[in-house]
């Protein structure tokens, strides 16, 4: 056998994209930025990692598509300023059951999960609505990639719950068990 048998097939394994723990290393901690951004009522450091065409589709069957940055930036704080009005907090979970990488684009498949908790005050339990989601990803550089098109839709929650985590994907927890109220209509 010669060397050039052993090499060439070596440069082809090195030369293919990988699809391992740097691509996941890359794109998992955006989930985490979505989820602080829903914990602080803070749309700004989200939409950052959207491009500036960005296209989002609205949750509810009343809303559209929101098409840019600044339209999905204002999407959200709506939902955030509405939720701050009310005393109250929305915390989300993602789980990642798919992802699949052609190139310069990333797409990932998987569930979320939002809990909604009123004011302490007004004595009424939390809420929780879950969905399933497809994201795209963009690379804009190698160690940085864009969210280019988010689309959701209301699924029920043991969609969610029955998900398995996937090796290397973004899997988090269930919220603490409490007393919680589904929520089938938008709280948006």
């Amino acid at each position: 056998m010669s060397l050039r048998h052993i090499l060439f097939p070596l440069l082809l394994i090195t030369s293919l994209p990988s699809h391992g723990s740097n691509i996941d290393d890359l794109l998992n901690p955006i989930y985490d930025q979505f989820v602080d951004a829903y914990q602080t009522l803070n749309a700004d450091p989200l939409v950052a990692r959207y491009s500036n065409d960005a296209c989002m589709m609205g949750v509810s069957e009343r809303e559209g598509f929101y098409e840019g940055r600044e339209a999905i930036r204002e999407a959200y704080q709506r939902w955030f300023d509405k939720v701050r009005q009310r005393e109250a907090t929305i915390d989300i979970r993602f789980r990642v059951v798919n992802r699949t990488l052609r190139g310069d684009m990333a797409t990932d498949a998987g569930y979320y999960l939002i809990r909604y908790q009123p004011n302490q005050e007004n004595e009424k339990p939390a809420s929780e609505f879950a969905g399933k989601f497809i994201m795209n990803f963009h690379r804009e550089s190698d160690d940085y990639w864009s969210v280019s098109v988010d689309s959701a839709t209301r699924v029920k929650t043991e969609l969610f719950t029955d998900a398995k985590p996937q090796p290397g994907l973004y899997f988090a927890p269930t919220f603490e068990t409490m007393a919680v109220t589904p929520n089938h209509e938008t709280t948006q």
